[in-house]
């Protein structure tokens, strides 16, 4: 990482380094001037190529870590979904528990009003 912004600071002093060379390339003769371009063209090549050194670093650890880590990731991912279906089929068994809890309870208070219906239709018939 520190290697990164060095180059970076390096990189930032070579592109002020090109500004200074172009400013002075105007106070001075024209062969002189296409020789500080050729330069600065060099210094500005430098500075691409460093970047593209830093990005496929940066591109091939990046692929080895995950190359490295997808089977974990993979392992961690696949225990994620267990513990979650196991966390939804037990919420789903309750919830039927306690649904079919409700209707047994309405169902055993609907035998007995019609219970006792049936007693009252039979005291009624009885008088």
């Amino acid at each position: 990482m520190i290697y990164f912004f060095f180059n970076i600071k390096k990189a930032n002093c070579i592109n002020l380094s090109n500004l200074t060379l172009s400013l002075q390339s105007n106070q001075i003769g024209a062969e002189q001037k296409n020789r500080i371009e050729i330069l600065a063209h060099i210094n500005a090549l430098r500075i691409h190529l460093k970047i593209n050194y830093i990005l496929f670093y940066f591109i091939f650890f990046s692929l080895q870590f995950f190359i490295y880590f997808s089977l974990y990731y993979y392992v961690f991912i696949k225990c994620f979904y267990f513990f979650f279906f196991i966390l939804y089929a037990l919420h789903m068994n309750l919830r039927n528990f306690i649904f079919y809890s409700l209707m047994e309870i309405k169902l055993v208070q609907l035998v007995h009003q019609a219970q006792v219906v049936l007693q009252q239709i039979a005291l009624i018939s009885q008088i």
